[in-house]
């Protein structure tokens, strides 16, 4: 693998990272405004 292909590589894992933290942080921020369901 070249360089290049490795610099890509990790901006795509770290894209990913973000997002997945992002989602996460939505779907508790929606969690906790919802009246609770047991």
């Amino acid at each position: 693998m070249s360089a290049l292909n490795i610099n890509k590589w990790f901006q795509l894992q770290v894209m990913v990272k973000i997002m997945k933290r992002e989602l996460i942080w939505r779907r508790n921020k929606l969690t906790s405004f919802l009246p609770m369901k047991s």
